[in-house]
């Protein structure tokens, strides 16, 4: 399947993603559960707590931003995350959950893209570069689980 993913629409590698992470979640041992109340993609029981992940992916090297509507995400629940999935052409893929209320922060990854009246829709963006791997790593999905479990 790997090497479909490049020739797939985006709308395609949007539903793909959605499994992808749904069987790495689950072969982690979450306990995953439908999620009808928001946007949310998938919902998942962590000890007591509950998390949300919307699901954003990329194919990689060919594309580097990411963008989320600004109206789609609350940036202060805690208990969302943006599970990025950024598939390379070699068949490797990495997985990053980003708390939501982190897209505030100052950085070069993320970006906060408010456009005048009318031009777009106001936007969170992911500017997934080399420069900034560095930053991304600190949210590889391994070391996230580890914070929350």
């Amino acid at each position: 399947m790997q090497s479909n993913l490049f020739s797939m629409s985006t709308t395609e590698l949007g539903k793909y993603s959605k499994v992808f992470l749904r069987d790495k979640l689950k072969t982690l041992g979450l306990d995953l559960m439908d999620n009808n109340l928001d946007d949310a993609n998938i919902c998942a029981k962590v000890k007591d707590k509950y998390y949300k992940f919307k699901v954003k992916s990329i194919r990689k090297p060919s594309t580097g931003y990411i963008k989320i509507k600004k109206k789609d995400i609350d940036t202060t629940d805690e208990s969302l995350f943006i599970a990025t999935i950024l598939f390379y052409n070699n068949g490797i893929s990495k997985i990053f959950l980003i708390p939501a209320v982190d897209l505030t922060k100052d950085n070069d990854l993320f970006r906060s893209r408010d456009y005048p009246k009318g031009k777009s829709t106001p936007e969170w963006g992911l500017n997934v570069t080399e420069k900034n791997m560095d930053t991304l790593n600190q949210y590889e999905i391994s070391e996230m689980l580890k914070k929350l479990v």
